[in-house]
Order: structure tokens, then sequence, then C-alpha cells
């Protein structure tokens, strides 16, 4: 009896022992595991701010972008007002000869700044 007792001792030690190197290998795995994790981790943040930076660069261009379209806009308005004051100008050179008090009581600011224009030359 005592024979089959040691049997299974050293029986149950070796398989202890099996069992401690395989808990062992797989905390080692674990660790490699939880190692590559973190480096995943990191990347994923790195990139994170990438895309943060990159979508803070297109925000300002858009904007950016709607200033200048504003500022365009604006152009577009001034200028054609005063295009509009040229046409007025134009015009007025070309009609038919009224008197100077005629002129003036029909005179709008428009008429005004082509006037003093005139006059300066």
């Amino acid at each position: 009896y005592m024979g089959n007792y040691e049997q299974n001792v050293k029986d149950n030690n070796a398989a202890i022992k099996l069992y401690q190197k395989v808990l062992f290998d797989n905390q080692i795995e674990l660790i490699k595991v939880n190692a590559a994790i973190a480096v995943q981790t990191e990347r994923a943040v790195a990139r994170q701010d990438d895309v943060e930076r990159y979508t803070e660069t297109l925000t300002k261009e858009n904007e950016a972008w709607g200033t200048a379209q504003n500022l365009h806009e604006e152009e577009q308005t001034e200028l054609s007002g005063a295009a509009d004051i040229v046409r007025q100008c134009i015009q007025l050179l070309n009609s038919r000869a009224v008197s100077y008090t005629h002129l003036r009581a029909h005179e709008t600011p428009e008429h005004l700044v082509c006037r003093l224009l005139l006059e300066k030359k």
C-alpha cells in the first residue's frame, strides 16, 4: 500500500510541476499580450492626436475659405455698385443737353459724385 501512496505522491508532484509550468507559460503569454495591447493603445492614441490635429487644420481652412468667400461677395457687391455709378455717369454724359439748373434739380448722390469727378478734370 505504501508503494502506491508514494507513487501517487510522485505522480501528484509531477502533475503539480507540469501545472505550474503551464501556468508560468500562460503568465508569460499574458504579459506578452498585455505588452502588445499597450503598444497598440499608444499607437491608437497617437493616431487620434493626428486626427484631432488634422481636424483642427481642416476647420481653420474651412473658416478661412468662408471668410474669403464673404470678402469676395462683399467685393462683388461693391464693384456692382461702382459699375452702376459708372453706368449712370455714362448715361448722363450721353443724354440730351439740359440747363444746368434743370440738371442740378434732379441730381442724385450718384450724379453728384460723377459731377465732382468730372469737375476735377
